[in-house]
């Protein structure tokens, strides 16, 4: 049987975690927000530190949630549009600068591979709302 090398471990580790944040945040999404004739449908994800980002479509409409993890829960922040891949709106919203920045570059990383029609869903959320 092979070994893991602690790293290697480390990396496991970390994937699994990043799942279960996944995990997590599409259920609140689902639980907050799912209707009966339109579910929320989470697509890419991205977590740092207490914050997260999460692309979202519900039936012809998308968007974006801000997360925010308190007391080991997350809690929708806001939802907003494009204005949610820019640091100086996520700061605005209380996101510490380091993890604004963290957070838009991951965004930006998950966001290439998906349907550019999809990221412009995301993007055309009107306002931003406060939960």
């Amino acid at each position: 049987m092979r070994q893991l090398t602690f790293s290697a471990l480390l990396l496991f580790s970390a994937t699994c975690l990043a799942q279960d944040e996944t995990e997590a945040i599409a259920k609140l999404l689902g639980t907050t927000f799912d209707k009966p004739e339109a579910q929320v449908v989470t697509h890419a994800v991205v977590v740092s530190g207490n914050h997260a980002i999460a692309d979202w479509t519900q039936g012809h409409h998308g968007g974006r949630a801000l997360l925010s993890k308190r007391e080991g829960r997350w809690k929708v922040v806001s939802c907003g549009g494009s204005g949610f891949k820019h640091k100086t709106r996520l700061v605005s919203a209380g996101v510490p600068a380091s993890t604004a920045e963290a957070l838009v570059e991951k965004l930006s990383k998950a966001e290439a591979s998906l349907d550019p029609k999809r990221v412009r869903m995301f993007d055309a959320f009107s306002g931003v709302r406060a939960h």
